[in-house]
Parts: C-alpha cells; sequence; structure tokens
C-alpha cells in the first residue's frame, strides 16, 4: 500500500475515533440506579469507546484507578450523603503512532463548569475525570472490567450507595440546567 492510501486510511480512522470519543462523552453521565438503567457512568462509557476502538483496529486496553469521592468537588449535600469514599474508576488507553493515549470520555461537557472536560486531539492525553491516586496494573485492569458483577452484587451496591448515587445524579442535572 502507497504513503498516501495509507494516510488516507488512518485520517478516516481517526475521524471516526474523534466523533465516537466526543458522541460517547456527550452521554450525559449518570450512575445506574437499578439494573435495568443503562450503564451511563466511566465503566459504561469507556465499554462504548472500547467497542468502537476494536471495530476500527485501534488497540486499546482498560486502565482502572483508585480515586476519592472527597477529592472530587463535590457539594457539601452531595458528599455528607453516607458512601464509601474510595472508589475506582476506568478509562482507555489508546494506541495511536506507537504511544499510548489516555482516553476519558466520562463527563459530558455540560458539566464544564463544575469540572475540568476531556477534550481529544490526539497529541496528547485527556484530563481524568478524577484524580487517581492509584493506578492498577494492565492484568489487574483488565480483570476487572471482564469480570461480570452479579445481580446481586449490584443490588447490594445500590443498597449500600442509592442515595449518594441519586443525589450525585440529581446534582449532575442541576448543573447542566444552569
Amino acid at each position: 500500500m502507497d504513503g498516501r492510501r495509507e494516510n488516507l486510511i488512518e485520517s478516516i480512522f481517526m475521524k471516526e475515533l474523534t466523533a465516537a470519543f466526543y458522541r460517547i462523552r456527550e452521554i450525559p453521565y449518570r450512575i445506574p440506579l437499578s439494573l435495568t438503567e443503562p450503564d451511563q457512568c466511566c465503566s459504561g462509557k469507556t465499554k462504548q469507546l472500547f467497542a468502537v476502538c476494536e471495530s476500527l483496529w485501534i488497540p486499546c486496553r482498560y486502565r482502572v484507578v483508585e480515586f476519592l469521592w472527597s477529592d472530587s468537588g463535590l457539594p457539601n449535600e452531595v458528599s455528607e450523603i453516607s458512601h464509601d469514599d474510595l472508589c475506582t474508576h476506568v478509562f482507555l488507553e489508546i494506541l495511536l503512532w506507537n504511544e499510548w493515549y489516555y482516553a476519558d470520555p466520562t463527563r459530558d461537557s455540560w458539566l464544564r463548569s463544575v469540572f475540568q472536560i476531556s477534550e481529544r486531539d490526539w497529541v496528547s492525553s485527556t484530563y481524568f475525570a478524577v484524580k487517581p491516586i492509584r493506578f492498577y496494573d494492565l492484568q489487574t485492569s483488565h480483570e476487572i472490567m471482564m469480570w461480570d458483577s452479579t445481580e446481586q452484587e449490584i443490588i447490594d451496591d445500590l443498597e449500600k450507595h442509592r442515595p449518594f448515587y441519586k443525589s450525585l445524579n440529581l446534582w449532575f442535572e442541576e448543573v447542566r440546567n444552569t
């Protein structure tokens, strides 16, 4: 294949990848409050971007980090609701031009007034939606994302954290509507 054709194909793939990143990023971030709600939090949005990369034959991998909700700049009326402060967050690393770039489509642009929002120029990595305090290694990150929580584990998590998640989702909606 000649260089011009390779550049054209690369350009098409990059346009598709960039469009998909923004389309997925703009899905309003929301933690599901039941088993029937769509997953529009970091894991659901990252899985969507992973699928796009696979469809374009672009190598990617999951990265999982730990963060503290207390470092997330939440208002008191949300942060005061009982919840585990330590949590995990997932994003992608995408291999482009022999370098790995972070791609975190978690927070939609309507939350720009309270959070830094990731832009995608493919020259540098995106911002993280959280402040990582610990990075899991690649194998552990992959295992976490391939492991399907049982229905009971999801129900147990919702029992424990539903008031916090609900308050967080409502706050996000308020921010988007102001």
